[in-house]
């Protein structure tokens, strides 16, 4: 082995003649290799061939530092990976791998918030929920306050039944349609649009024919027997109905979801209640359902807007007598039951469990409804 270094390129010849009379000698071929490696330990590995003479032999040269190109793969859509490419997904996959323990569950979280909500979708869809109407589980609660008026004590316990309550208060766009169709006359509202907007000025009795029609129109049992002025219920039939007076504060109140709040979805009635504090001058009127926040089961504007009439008589000392389960007395009384509050008032007649009698004949500019059904 004999070779020679010239800066970075080493020449050198190896081999050993075939015999002592041979004029040929063995050298390796032409190679490129790594600096870092020494050439004596990489002769032996090329294969050799007689090349000169003992006169004139051949030198080979051995070049260091030369890298070879990099090999640029493919993916199956043809994209090249470069070294630059690698390096920023290895970024990635780093900053994935390193991502904060909080913020991976946070996103579990939501993950799971998403398949709740597409499992609910599912089962309202499949149980014969109607659009537009909540699915109310049943259960015992304390109706009632001892921080309110005479007529919401003493608190005592009351269990109802599973059942089905609208979203949100009748509109005039379904109470006119009502009346356009029975040839009624519709409330007269001059100040205000009407379209998407609670209904006023209808009495307890508009509310009740309003809730056969569309029994009636959906193929369901009627609820009400109408004479004259004298109306019962058939509490069994699958129709639409007015609440009762615990059906609707248990629903107000988030039934089985209940974070016990004042008003019905939060302890500030600016976030869920349209009332006198909360229009400005122009706004002044009865206002677009379901604008501003709804409550632990999804119901919009149970507190504020439209006073909503329910199916029970008033009587002021009725909850000192009142039976625990399902309630829907008294038999007879002077006014109807009326609940959550209107557009006009202050923020204590907005309670869920404030309590109002009004004449069932009586139209005003705070009167609404909405309505419920069996489940």
């Amino acid at each position: 082995m004999f070779g020679e270094t010239d800066n970075k390129k080493t020449s050198f010849l190896s081999g050993a003649a075939l015999n002592p009379d041979s004029t040929y000698y063995f050298v390796v071929q032409t190679v490129t290799i790594p600096h870092e490696y020494n050439t004596n330990t990489v002769t032996s590995a090329f294969s050799q061939e007689a090349i000169g003479s003992q006169d004139e032999p051949k030198k080979i040269v051995v070049t260091p530092d030369i890298k070879p190109e990099p090999v640029v793969e493919k993916r199956e859509d043809e994209k090249e990976i470069t070294p630059a490419v690698k390096t920023v997904e290895a970024v990635k996959d780093k900053e994935v791998r390193e991502k904060p323990i909080e913020m991976q569950k946070d996103e579990e979280k939501l993950k799971k918030i998403l398949e709740i909500m597409k499992d609910k979708e599912a089962r309202a869809m499949f149980s014969g929920i109607p659009e537009g109407f909540v699915y109310v589980e049943g259960g015992t609660f304390e109706m009632g306050s001892d921080e309110g008026n005479p007529d919401e004590t003493p608190v005592h316990p009351v269990t109802v039944n599973d059942f089905l309550i609208s979203k949100h208060e009748v509109t005039f766009d379904e109470f006119d349609t009502f009346c356009e169709v029975t040839g009624r006359k519709r409330p007269k509202v001059t100040w205000r649009s009407r379209g998407n907007r609670a209904v006023i000025f209808v009495d307890w009795f508009d509310a009740v024919e309003y809730c056969n029609w569309r029994s009636l129109k959906d193929t369901l049992t009627p609820c009400y027997t109408m004479n004259r002025k004298n109306v019962t219920c058939d509490f069994s039939a699958d129709g639409y109905r007015l609440p009762t007076e615990a059906e609707w504060e248990y629903a107000a109140r988030g039934g089985k979801e209940s974070k016990r709040y004042k008003y019905a979805g939060s302890n500030d009635p600016q976030n869920v209640a349209w009332c006198r504090y909360k229009s400005t001058y122009s706004e002044l009127g009865v206002h677009p359902v379901g604008e501003l926040y709804p409550n632990e089961l999804g119901l919009y504007d149970m507190s504020g807007n439209a006073y909503e009439w329910c199916w029970d008589w008033y009587d002021t000392e009725y909850y000192e007598t009142s039976p625990n389960n399902d309630p829907c007395r008294p038999a007879s009384g002077k006014k109807r039951v009326q609940r959550g509050g209107a557009w006009t008032d202050i923020y204590e007649s907005l309670r869920t469990t404030q309590r109002f009698g009004c004449n069932p004949t009586y139209k005003y500019h705070g009167g609404g409804f909405r309505i419920v059904r069996n489940k």
